[in-house]
């Protein structure tokens, strides 16, 4: 549920007088500027949590809201944006990894296979959790920082699925 738009009075009393403001209206009984911010409730207790819980049509409608109102943290809104569509494709490139790794019999057992398979797991989330600090320094814009660990071991993948037996 929304509230309505709170109106909020600005004082700009010498520029109104000048007829100088040409950024809002100016109401000339009182030579005060007048604007309207649209502001709901939720905005002053949303969280980066909050982005986590909302469904995709009000996570994108929270992205355009924050983008048109210039708000540094709609960084956390589009990497999770991005995180809903690149893990599902890592859920199937770790099972091609893991499938890969396994299918090679050595006489020691599957041991090594099965270390190597868990550490580059931990890796991919490590690099997953690096990923998203590029974003937060403006290095890489969310897409491309959501998708290059996929990418990255898409590749690793495919050498693995290459050398493994048929």
């Amino acid at each position: 549920p929304y509230m309505n738009p709170v109106a909020i009075r600005l004082l700009n009393q010498q520029l109104c007088q000048l007829g100088r403001d040409v950024r809002f209206p100016c109401d000339l009984t009182t030579h005060h500027s007048v604007s309207h911010i649209a502001l709901k409730l939720s905005d002053f207790y949303r969280n980066q949590k909050t982005v986590e819980t909302l469904p995709q049509k009000d996570l994108n409608a929270l992205i355009a809201t924050q983008n048109m109102r210039g708000d540094a943290n709609v960084m956390y809104a589009q990497i999770e944006k991005n995180r809903r569509m690149t893990l599902p494709f890592s859920a199937f490139i770790l099972t091609i990894m893991a499938v890969a790794l396994t299918s090679k019999k050595k006489r020691g057992g599957i041991g090594f296979n099965l270390a190597l398979g868990i550490g580059l797991a931990f890796l991919y989330i490590l690099f997953l959790k690096f990923s998203e600090m590029f974003v937060f320094t403006g290095t890489m814009s969310a897409g491309l920082a959501m998708w290059l660990p996929n990418f990255v071991y898409m590749a690793i993948a495919a050498v693995l699925y290459k050398i493994a037996p048929k």
